[in-house]
């Protein structure tokens, strides 16, 4: 079993699914997988007996899923978008995902969405538990900012109204005027450069995060010398609006969430993973299905090893998304059983024969 691959490195590119430039920020993070120690207990008296490592039969370990933490922005009293940020505990790097507010999520523009829908309807949409949420508007960001300030590149004229305007060229952020920057839609600041110019400022807050106990500067840091993705939502223009691009939902969260959990059952297929065959690589195997959109909650050892074949586990009691959608992932078609067992989560065990179908 391959377990220094824990602690390879993984370089992440940053990616920009749509219409804007896409941003690079050149910094290192290394791979996520959880490991831990399972304790088998001597069946008459529960004491125990055996310590089992990660090479025995027997070993368990949960899989600690990606944090996502919502911050919704806010503008003289409006939604201007969401920012999600995702990041793995205690693992330098991550991702973020820029949402305009003006896409369209069902019939509804996040703008038009009550403040307390915001966060519900991006979860469902997403397929994704948000573990982390928070509001920000333009009276606070001189609390999160501090003394900071950014120098950036701003490609479009603000006619900041009641607030800063801002020429084109250099200009300075600080906490007194980053709200204007980020959310002025006076003047030419369409909706397309409005994103632009959150896009700008997000990249350079987790180039040189601030340093007060605000959740944004706090999760900021938490991403700091690693490398970090940032990705637009996807979203076709229409009209007026922005239209969600449903197609491309699961490959933004393939690429943003490394491991991802559903908020709700029948959001993710829940999935144990198991090697019954001594060698496989469980973190590699485990992050391959993370991008697939399956939800890997436990890895480990079966209770033996042997050659057997890979199988799939079903409760018979099974409440998730349809189970076809893994066999179509991975190569178990003719390997599929129902189970008795009284929870929502499938075994997946690895065999010599194992094979991941979309590989």
């Amino acid at each position: 079993m391959n377990w220094p691959a824990v602690l390879q490195t993984k370089t992440r590119r940053v990616f920009a699914l749509f219409a804007l430039a896409e941003l690079s920020l050149v910094l290192a993070i290394p791979f996520l997988a959880v490991a831990g120690v399972h304790a088998v207990l001597e069946s008459r008296t529960g004491a125990f007996v055996q310590q089992v490592g990660p090479t025995e039969p027997g070993w368990r370990a949960l899989v600690e899923p990606s944090s996502v933490v919502a911050i919704v922005e806010r503008y003289e009293g409006q939604t201007t978008g969401v920012t999600l940020i995702v990041h793995e505990q205690g693992v330098q790097g991550g991702a973020i995902v820029v949402v305009p507010g003006n896409v369209m999520l069902g019939d509804t523009k996040i703008e038009d969405l009550p403040l307390e829908v915001v966060i519900p309807a991006m979860s469902e949409t997403l397929k994704l538990r948000i573990d982390q949420t928070g509001v920000v508007d333009e009276t606070m960001w001189p609390e999160i900012v501090g003394t900071q300030t950014y120098t950036v590149d701003n490609t479009d004229l603000v006619d900041g109204g009641t607030g800063q305007s801002f020429t084109v060229g250099e200009v300075t952020l600080s906490g007194e005027n980053v709200g204007d920057f980020i959310g002025s839609r006076e003047s030419s600041a369409n909706s397309a450069v409005l994103l632009s110019r959150r896009l700008t400022f997000w990249s350079a807050v987790i180039e040189s995060p601030p340093a007060s106990n605000h959740l944004v500067a706090s999760v900021a840091r938490s991403l700091t010398q690693g490398n970090v993705d940032i990705f637009e939502f996807p979203a076709q223009r229409d009209q007026k609006s922005l239209v969600l691009d449903e197609q491309n939902v699961p490959e933004l969260v393939s690429r943003a969430v490394p491991f991802p959990a559903g908020a709700e059952p029948h959001h993710r297929i829940r999935l144990r993973v198991l090697d019954r065959t001594g060698d496989a690589d469980l973190p590699a195997i485990a992050s391959q299905l993370g991008a697939g959109g399956f939800e890997v909650v436990e890895m480990g050892n079966a209770s033996e090893f042997d050659d057997g074949p890979s199988e799939l586990l079903v409760p018979s009691q099974w409440t998730g998304p349809d189970p076809a959608a893994l066999v179509e992932f991975v190569d178990v078609s003719s390997k599929v059983e129902s189970v008795d067992m009284a929870e929502s989560i499938a075994t997946l065990i690895i065999g010599d024969d194992f094979s991941l179908i979309s590989a």
